[in-house]
């Protein structure tokens, strides 16, 4: 993954440098352009105190899963801010991953499918969740399909996939399809187990919207290893039950899922993030307080969570891409 270094900086006006070290400590003061910033007292005790409580033992070099807990934390005196120019973002760390693809998935991938779980792999083991929002078309659910044969191969518990109700087919039969050995249950129909034991048998449980709403109690007795969101535009509203439910999953990282994560307002966002990497972008009351439904708060938010979301375009990565083949396929009504 990227090198981050996290470094502690005083700042005047214009001017601005490093917190003096003598080799052993920090100094309540910072030389830099000939000039001598002292620190107000207590300054560099509290910036010690903030890295311990986001789990970072000092100053150096942290992780991206780090560097998400610092800008979560809240602190009167310090501010949190990405210098690594396009480092961070997705669509540079994805190219830049290693990995083989799991042996047993039945399939091959175009590269930039193989870049996308990588990336996938990367944020879920740094226990961070993540936004796949490549154009439709591009094979999202392969890559994710990719992640949840991981997760089960390294035991991480069982995952959830959450999906419409019209797509729970088109989940199962996918898996059945790249990733035959694992053990797939379809949560749905009034058949359905209502014993926590029995979903914890399966590697992968589906779900519809619905169908998780009205079982929130069964399944929130199971820690998820994995919790995918499909079509995750259909939590946009933060007040609606269904995004409410979901939030309270036990999960160890969240993957959504959609071609559109801000549909119409910058409200949709938040929504998306705050189940993905929850209190990331602070309290929704906060959030619309801080950045009104403008292009230029659109350019504030960039920077903080262009690293949750990985967006390709068909015109960038897939122009090797055969042209369309239209396939009927007979769904069953309910």
């Amino acid at each position: 993954g990227p090198s981050i270094s996290c470094r502690l900086a005083a700042k005047e006006g214009n001017h601005e440098a490093d917190v003096a070290h003598d080799g052993e400590k920090l100094l309540d003061y910072a030389l830099g352009g000939g000039r001598w910033m002292p620190l107000p007292a207590g300054t560099v005790e509290e910036a010690l105190s903030f890295l311990r409580e986001a789990g970072i033992p000092s100053f150096g070099g942290i992780t991206l899963a780090q560097y998400m807990n610092l800008l979560r934390r809240p602190s009167k005196g310090l501010t949190v801010t990405d210098r690594t120019e396009q480092s961070l973002s997705a669509s540079v760390v994805a190219t830049e991953l290693r990995g083989k693809v799991p042996a047993s998935f039945a399939g091959a991938l175009y590269p930039y499918q193989r870049d996308g779980y990588r990336w996938l792999s990367y944020m879920a083991r740094g226990g961070v969740g993540a936004v796949i929002a490549d154009e439709m078309g591009l094979g999202k659910t392969v890559q994710v399909i990719c992640l949840l044969i991981e997760a089960a191969e390294q035991r991480r518990g069982p995952a959830l996939v959450v999906s419409p109700a019209t797509l729970l087919e088109n989940w199962r039969r996918e898996l059945a399809r790249f990733a035959p050995r694992l053990r797939l249950l379809v949560h749905s129909g009034s058949r359905r187990t209502g014993l926590p034991d029995e979903l914890r048998r399966y590697d992968v449980v589906i779900s519809s919207f619905d169908t998780t709403v009205g079982d929130i109690s069964l399944l929130r007795n199971v820690q998820w290893g994995v919790v995918v969101v499909d079509e995750a535009q259909g939590i946009k509203n933060p007040d609606a039950k269904r995004t409410i439910q979901l939030k309270t999953l036990p999960r160890q990282c969240t993957i959504a899922v959609t071609g559109t994560p801000v549909e119409n307002r910058l409200r949709d966002l938040w929504s998306i993030t705050d189940l993905v990497v929850p209190s990331l972008l602070g309290s929704l009351r906060e959030f619309e307080r801080r950045h009104p439904n403008t292009t230029a708060s659109a350019a504030l938010l960039e920077p903080v969570v262009t690293p949750l979301i990985l967006r390709r375009l068909i015109s960038d990565v897939a122009t090797d891409l055969p042209e369309r083949i239209n396939i009927p396929q007979a769904l069953q009504m309910d």
